[in-house]
């Protein structure tokens, strides 16, 4: 995972800020070189001879810069206004097209695990989950399988909440990684990998021994109660086959 560290382009609020800066430095030269007409002016009159006397100039200037920065203030007041709303609308935006993605993310990882569409209620939940995920604390998932494509999708939405996967392909490197200094927040398994018909119990020994209480959820190919209650029994956290299903385990276990 790479990180662009070039410097990024001026926000809004920035360009705000120096619109407003601008505007206050144009009326402080016009106030200054009121002022110093005033003055000059001032100089020249008769006192007593005249209805104008230098204090009603000096008041007049002081009006009319009121006037003026009244008028500044309400011109920088209406562009930040509008700026803001345009930015409240392209983050609505980038938010429907973020749960768009995460839905077909959803079906696409529900059709390859069951060959079965979900229907519009079951992408509401999805939905619903999405967004739960998305309050929690980003976290950083050890996930072993040793099919990468079966889990692509829902790495994808993992991802999409702000978390991060690490995925290994068996058990000893995933073991590797958790006697290493590496922090993970959760463990998620399959079952079988390759000849090993119970590979997930054995990585689940494993984390059991090295760092009790970290969740252990089963991701496979049974939602059988009986087999959940096993796999509880054995000190897992949940066992499910159902990508709904499974973020809702993840979202039970990060919040504890």
């Amino acid at each position: 995972m790479t990180q662009d560290d070039r410097p990024s382009a001026p926000t809004r609020a920035n360009l705000d800020a120096r619109w407003a800066l601008a505007i206050s430095v144009t009326l402080l030269i016009v106030f200054v070189t009121l002022f110093d007409v005033v003055i000059v002016w001032s100089t020249r009159l008769q006192w007593g001879h005249d209805d104008v006397t230098p204090f009603g100039l000096i008041g007049l200037v002081f009006t009319i810069f009121g006037v003026v920065l009244a008028a500044a203030i309400f011109v920088v007041q209406q562009r930040a206004a509008a700026a803001s709303r345009a930015e409240s609308l392209k983050a609505f935006a980038r938010i429907e097209r973020s749960f768009t993605r995460v839905r077909q993310s959803f079906a696409r990882a529900q059709q390859l695990r069951s060959d079965h569409r979900l229907t519009a209620a079951q992408l509401d939940v999805a939905g619903d989950v999405f967004q739960d995920l998305q309050a929690l604390p980003p976290a950083m998932v050890l996930w072993v399988d040793d099919n990468p494509r079966w889990v692509e999708n829902e790495r994808a939405i993992l991802a999409a909440t702000g978390s991060r996967s690490v995925l290994v392909t068996d058990t000893f490197e995933a073991l590797k990684l958790l006697d290493s200094d590496n922090q993970f927040d959760l463990v998620i398994t399959d079952m079988r990998r390759g000849d090993e018909a119970l590979a997930g119990y054995d990585l689940l020994a494993g984390v059991v021994e090295r760092v009790p209480g970290l969740g252990v959820i089963l991701y496979s190919t049974s939602d059988d109660p009986a087999h959940e209650q096993q796999w509880r029994m054995a000190g897992g956290q949940r066992s499910t086959y159902d990508p709904i299903g499974l973020f809702k385990a993840i979202v039970d276990a990060l919040r504890g």
